[in-house]
């Protein structure tokens, strides 16, 4: 049985590549490649990738599907999902920003891991920024719903540090660092650029929710697999690069902040099972920045 591997590309060609090329250079299981180029518009993009899968794979292991409009995370990643749960000898999948890079065989060791554990939703490997330091996102707990509104209550302003100490407390591995050596440990939420976990789970769920576009998928993954029973594992012997940022840096700032604002909203309202003050808080605050989005729209 398979391995598949979904990787999203929008206009990041080369860290598509390194991306691939890092797996093929540390990874002993039988893989497939699920690339889904979401939209791109930088010319040579799809033939830049295309090119590179027929001189690197045998037929079959590698498959590029090219969407002609740029859908999102969910949307774009729903596409070479859908390609795997086709696939019968795929077993588990790997859903993979194209900038987190292998730096060990890990896959067969969350296969291994994933047959030990008990009600297995998420596995993710430690995540490791270029220069070394932990990227802590890899191991967070389950935010309320305070905290999901906090940063937007506060405009994004660190007022007292308090979105600091927040997000601080929210990451386990900074808080408890002794979890590093543990051989695995239950989380709240992985990041979403490394997500491994079996194809009949992910089947079972529908994939992934495409009411949002960008950010927060996690979050509602999470809280769907949570209500099913299932945990998160974080396995700190394992380690993988991320460089962070490939795509989103590619978007205008206004934009991001408009897909962040309105997923954080569809998450609230969906899945965050708010109370009557948390709706009416909400609702406040969403208004508020509407308005601020539509006062810098008038001043570009």
């Amino acid at each position: 049985m398979s391995t598949g591997i979904i990787i999203l590309n929008y206009n990041g060609a080369d860290e598509t590549l390194r991306c691939l090329q890092s797996i093929c250079g540390h990874n002993s299981a039988s893989v497939k490649y699920f690339i889904v180029d979401n939209g791109s518009t930088v010319e040579g993009e799809v033939h830049d990738i295309e090119s590179y899968i027929k001189s690197a794979f045998q037929p079959g292991v590698a498959t590029l599907i090219a969407s002609k409009t740029n859908d999102g995370y969910a949307a774009g990643n729903n596409k070479g999902l859908r390609a795997a749960f086709e696939d019968p000898d795929i077993e588990d999948i790997l859903i993979l920003n194209n900038d987190v890079f292998f730096e060990s065989d890990l896959i067969p060791e969350l296969v291994a891991c994933r047959d030990q554990l008990a009600s297995p939703g998420i596995l993710t490997p430690v995540l490791y920024n270029p220069d070394g330091s932990i990227e802590h996102n890899c191991a967070r707990t389950f935010p309320s719903n305070w905290e999901v509104m906090l940063p937007f209550i506060l405009f994004k302003k660190d007022m007292f540090r308090i979105l600091s100490r927040t997000s601080r407390s929210q990451k386990m591995l900074r808080t408890d660092p002794e979890l590093i050596n543990r051989a695995y440990f239950p989380i709240g939420m992985p990041s979403g650029a490394c997500m491994f976990m079996s194809k009949s789970l992910l089947m079972e769920m529908g994939g992934l929710d495409e009411g949002t576009f960008l950010y927060y998928e996690e979050n509602i993954l999470c809280k769907r697999l949570s209500d099913k029973g299932f945990l998160n594992y974080c396995l700190p012997a394992l380690r993988a690069l991320h460089a962070g940022g490939a795509s989103t840096s590619k978007s205008p700032n206004l934009f991001l902040q408009k897909c962040n604002l309105e997923s954080a909203g569809y998450y609230l309202e969906k899945y965050g099972e708010m109370t009557l003050l948390q709706r009416a808080v909400w609702r406040i605050v969403r208004q508020l920045w509407r308005l601020k989005f539509r006062i810098k729209e008038r001043s570009l």
